[in-house]
């Protein structure tokens, strides 16, 4: 799995119009009940305004939950998850009308995935010839989930499983890793593998025909966020180790952009409209919330209490049709809390 984390640890950068910074932006900052220094992530915001991610306890081990408009947290835990360290429910997901996806580490350490309803049923699965984990990456508005899973040979594949509990593996050709980072409601996967040549990102119709794609000049290129018409956000490293943030049309065409002035851009979240969230990083190594429009217009933000040292900052992760954004910010200690920005 660590080399599957590896393999998509890619970044962003691009070409923008205009930036300006929204000042009259509202942002709540919070802590799930319970977590430690570890911190909470708020990984996806629903159309309702409701806010689902994980945190750690003091004791390291995961919890999913979900925050209401009211600002009032419900723990979420699979039953069958361990309760140490680096056990219990790790949310990896969530989308739009309330699923949420995520994988299950028992007390022995096995990862084995999960998705919740937005009725609070929670289904949990294994993905054949998985020996060493499944693990979902990403759930769509209809309850499918896309991810990978490891096999006998700690070799990563492409899997997707649909609401009714149907799996299919895949891998692009001559991938020797394949981790599916993207789905949507018309069960369209996308993501990243590696070849033997280096790394590129794909897209799986629902007949299985793959298109590959690379930003030019990139040297590796990660794909974060897909919405429903098949438009995709990522990031990609060009051949001067600089991270450059894209957006792909449905139709193929890639527009990069970078925040300007910034050190390194990554797009994250992508709305139905287009819009996209990410983070910029400064020449401090600092993190800082960028929203970009259509037009390629970014605007940037700050949670209140982020840090201002190398590796802390304001990380945009998902954002909604009403442009509501979900994140995290680490503050100077090192602590993780989570934001939503309306």
């Amino acid at each position: 799995m660590r080399n599957c984390r590896r393999a998509l640890a890619i970044a962003a950068s691009a070409v923008a119009l205009l930036a300006c910074t929204n000042a009259n932006a509202k942002i709540i900052v919070f802590d799930a009940p319970g977590a430690g220094t570890g911190g909470t992530f708020a990984l996806g915001v629903t159309k309702a305004g409701e806010v689902g991610g994980r945190y750690k306890d003091s004791a390291g081990a995961y919890h999913g939950f979900l925050r209401d408009r009211k600002g009032n947290i419900t723990p979420l835990d699979v039953t069958g998850a361990g309760t140490g360290s680096g056990q219990g429910t790790l949310v990896t997901a969530v989308s739009e009308t309330g699923y949420i996806g995520g994988i299950s580490i028992d007390g022995a350490g096995g990862l084995h995935g999960f998705v919740r309803a937005p009725d609070g049923t929670i289904a949990t699965f294994d993905v054949p010839g998985a020996v060493h984990g499944t693990g979902p990456r990403s759930v769509s508005d209809t309850g499918t989930v896309a991810g990978n899973y490891i096999d006998s040979g700690n070799v990563s594949h492409c899997f997707m499983r649909t609401i009714d509990g149907t799996i299919t593996t895949f891998d692009p050709k001559n991938a020797t890793l394949c981790v599916g980072t993207a789905v949507n409601k018309k069960g369209i996967v996308a993501g990243g593998f590696i070849t033997g040549t280096g790394s590129s990102g794909f897209v799986r119709k629902t007949n299985g025909k793959f298109t590959t794609f690379a930003p030019p000049g990139a040297s590796s290129t990660s794909i974060v966020g897909m919405n429903n018409t098949g438009e995709i956000a990522g990031a990609y490293i060009d051949g001067a180790n600089k991270q450059h943030g894209f957006v792909r049309s449905a139709d193929g065409t890639i527009t990069p952009f970078d925040a300007p002035g910034a050190a390194g851009t990554t797009g994250y979240g992508i709305a139905p409209d287009g819009t996209v969230c990410g983070f910029e990083t400064d020449a401090s190594g600092v993190a800082i919330g960028i929203v970009r429009a259509p037009d390629g217009t970014i605007t940037t933000f700050t949670a209140p209490g982020a840090g201002t040292v190398s590796g802390t900052g304001t990380n945009a992760y998902r954002i909604n049709a009403r442009h509501w954004v979900a994140g995290y910010m680490i503050d100077n200690a090192g602590v993780v809390h989570g934001f939503l920005k309306k």
